[in-house]
């Protein structure tokens, strides 16, 4: 399909070789070394909206250290439903070490005013 071809055009020309493309779960699986944003950007060149609910635990360069001990992934969305249409978003957790979580996340729709999380 165009859609499959245009993420994997820009896939391969960002230098990613290792990713799998399902249209009908609309889920791409990539392997890289690339940071989240960069990765998420890559996608949405395609016009598509990106959402990126996971991360790997793989050792650091040189290292048997692991990039992160574990990752988890929450997705936000009206009514508790990430699919409709409205405010959404996801927040990313990833523990690099034991007592160290990084924690970031993105959330779209909301209305000007001030919001808050519980």
């Amino acid at each position: 399909s165009k859609c499959e071809n245009n993420i994997k055009q820009e896939l391969v020309n960002s230098g990613i070789q290792k990713f799998q493309i399902d249209l009908a779960s609309q889920r791409v699986r990539v392997t890289s070394n690339l940071q989240t944003d960069d990765l998420k950007a890559i996608i949405e060149k395609t016009g598509k909206v990106a959402v990126l609910v996971g991360m790997g635990g793989s050792p650091i360069e040189g290292s048997s250290v692991p990039r992160s001990m574990a990752a988890a992934v929450a997705m936000l969305g009206r009514d508790g439903d990430f699919f409709t249409p409205g405010t959404q978003g996801v927040i990313r957790f990833n523990q690099i070490d034991r007592t160290r979580c990084v924690i970031e996340g993105t959330l779209d729709g909301l209305t000007p005013g001030e919001h808050g999380l519980a």
